[in-house]
């Protein structure tokens, strides 16, 4: 599996750097929106917010936005 997938990203170049790079803009964007609503809980001090953002930010940050 890991095999066919290296190959295809060798043998589709031009494919494989404009997926890295929307991944890392993608990835980017949700480590700052997570950090922003940390930071919105903690400063409005909703400490129980906080930290549940801080430790489960996947079900917590919805709720919490």
């Amino acid at each position: 599996m890991l095999n066919t997938l290296l190959e295809f990203y060798i043998e589709h170049q031009w494919l494989a750097l404009p997926l890295a790079m929307l991944s890392a803009a993608g990835v980017g964007i949700l480590w700052m929106g997570w950090l922003s609503l940390m930071l919105t809980a903690f400063g409005q001090r909703r400490w129980l917010w906080g930290f549940a953002i801080l430790l489960l930010p996947v079900p917590a940050s919805p709720c919490f936005a």
